[in-house]
């Protein structure tokens, strides 16, 4: 989905999706640039976006950039020394509550999309937005709105 809005708002895009051993996507990039990407390997994020807070945190921003964006799905502020020590932006939102608020199922996909077209501003809300239907559209505003200062 955020490559195809990020590919509809004029940029070359590259996904890469780590698998776990039970095949489940466990670590998504999508490498987005004006100009044409070369690399396929995963470099390290300037947006980092974790849609589970039971991972290992510590694991996950290790993946961020220096003074990288993190939005974390989450209900309260995370407390991770490394978020200092690396000079992170934090943002929080519930995703998922807000997800099954909006949908009545626990996919926390739409409202995290939400908080990264607030947060990030580098593609146009519209062109996420277009990508999505019913539910997530409400799930979509609503994480837009509820992003919060870590």
């Amino acid at each position: 989905m955020l490559g195809n809005a990020a590919f509809s708002s004029k940029f070359q895009v590259q996904e890469i999706v780590e698998v776990a051993d039970k095949s489940l996507p466990v670590l998504g990039s999508v490498a987005m640039d004006k100009q044409a990407i070369e690399s396929r390997q995963h470099e390290a994020s300037d947006y980092l976006l974790v849609f589970d807070s039971k991972m290992d945190i510590s694991r996950v921003l290790k993946q961020a950039k220096d003074k990288s964006v993190v939005i974390l799905n989450s209900q309260e502020k995370i407390k991770n020394p490394l978020l200092v020590k690396k000079g992170l932006r934090a943002f929080f939102v519930d995703a998922t509550g807000l997800a099954i608020t909006a949908t009545l199922k626990a996919s926390p996909y739409a409202a995290m999309m939400g908080a990264f077209a607030k947060i990030a501003g580098i593609i146009p809300a519209k062109y996420i937005r277009s990508q999505m239907t019913g539910g997530n559209l409400a799930a979509f505003d609503e994480g837009f709105k509820g992003v919060k200062r870590n």
